[in-house]
């Protein structure tokens, strides 16, 4: 659907995109952009589906045709459950797992960080980019029970509920292609790159993360480059960001 999805948004652009010139050295850049990520974990008994959404605004300044620098920020929400097992076992058969509930796992994180990138023009109204971000980010996670009637059950410290608090720094290496569509506005789109994620909670647990999501995720943000002189509007081929 991801795949789909993006073909379908890559086509229109392409026929409304009008020819205009490129970003504009010292001027202001705006991003904002839309995400979703999904991501399954298989085990020989079930498969686990994680999906998660997210919001990035970014505010830059245009160094060259080539290069953006500024800060972002973020907002993402993941939602997934996973299976509690308890071990059966038999006088003929060796013990084996059997699903008893499920715990659902909510986290939230909220960040703040800063951005670099480079953009690859291709005549006046299509680019590519890659950007790196890094980004201090505050993060809550809870987990909730679950059970089947009847279910021997297991979650975090043995609580049928748990919230756990933390913090931690994520960056991301992501490629992406954009495309003007009017007035300077662009259209930019990714689907995935490379997150590094290192999270320590107040629990004194602590994770450390490095996953390719190419092809798992899929982002769209809109760009405009903006002039600083009063009544002059830059009429750019935007750059835009990949998304967390």
């Amino acid at each position: 659907m991801i795949k789909t999805l993006s073909k379908a948004l890559l086509a229109c652009a392409m026929i409304y995109a009008p020819m205009t010139a490129k970003a504009q050295v010292n001027t202001l850049f705006v991003y904002g952009s839309a995400g979703y990520e999904q991501q399954k974990y298989s085990d020989n008994i079930s498969t686990t589906t994680s999906n998660t959404w997210s919001v990035v605004p970014m505010v830059g300044y245009q160094v060259s045709d080539a290069v953006t620098v500024g800060i972002e920020g973020g907002y993402s929400k993941l939602v997934d459950k996973f299976p509690n097992y308890y071990y059966q076992i038999t006088t003929m058969y060796a013990p084996y797992p059997v699903i008893a509930g499920y715990t659902q796992h909510t986290e939230i994180k909220w960040g703040i960080g800063a951005f670099a990138r480079y953009t690859k023009w291709f005549g006046k109204r299509f680019f590519v980019y890659g950007q790196l971000d890094a980004s201090h980010v505050s993060a809550n996670s809870k987990y909730t029970l679950d059970e089947k009637p009847g279910g021997i059950y297991s979650v975090p410290n043995g609580l049928p509920s748990q919230v756990d608090d933390g913090y931690g720094y994520i960056a991301n290496l992501v490629p992406a292609i954009g495309v003007i569509i009017c007035k300077g506005f662009a259209l930019n789109f990714n689907m995935g790159g490379i997150n590094y994620t290192y999270l320590q909670s107040f629990s004194d647990a602590h994770s450390c993360d490095i996953k390719v999501t190419l092809g798992q995720e899929f982002v769209l943000g809109i760009s405009k480059n903006f002039s600083f002189h009063k009544n002059k509007v830059a009429d750019t081929k935007s750059i835009t960001p990949a998304g967390e």
